[in-house]
């Protein structure tokens, strides 16, 4: 049931307290940032990185970013997805989703995803946010020099 008082010395309010964002890092594509993918089925390609350096082990990072992908194939699917370093955090092949909508011939999908990371690191990270296609054929990120940007935030653990 929802509470809607306003008494600090609440202990529900006390206890929804949570993590403090401790620093955040934002990266950008803007102009000329079309990239070509000619490679096979979901073979994840390069968009948008940014480094961040937690002050604990315990620390999280939440991750944001937002792509325009292409895929010329009909009825095949644009997905994306993060790396952590070499890791991808979410499924090998499908990322953390994707779609695509006929918009005149070209298969596009306006990709957005958050996700929140526990790398248990003080060492420096990079994450990078990448596109794939579903089939073999001709795909794009940044699709008519379209703009991509990830966010990364720190979060007290």
């Amino acid at each position: 049931m929802p509470y809607f008082g306003n008494d600090p010395t609440d202990t529900i309010i006390q206890n929804v307290a949570g993590g403090k964002v401790l620093q955040v890092v934002f990266a950008e594509v803007t102009g000329s940032s079309q990239i070509s993918i000619t490679t096979g089925s979901y073979t994840w390609t390069d968009n948008v990185s940014a480094n961040i350096t937690c002050a604990s082990t315990s620390n999280k990072v939440f991750i944001s970013g937002v792509q325009l992908l292409c895929n010329e194939a009909a009825s095949k699917y644009c997905n994306g997805t993060f790396f952590r370093d070499t890791t991808n955090l979410a499924d090998g092949s499908f990322g953390l989703g994707g779609g695509t909508v006929d918009v005149g011939g070209f298969h596009t999908c306006t990709w957005g995803a958050s996700y929140l990371d526990s790398p248990s690191s003080t060492s420096e990270i990079t994450y990078k946010m990448r596109g794939a296609i579903q089939s073999n054929g001709q795909g794009y990120l940044n699709v008519n020099d379209a703009h991509a940007s990830l966010t990364l935030m720190e979060i007290e653990g």
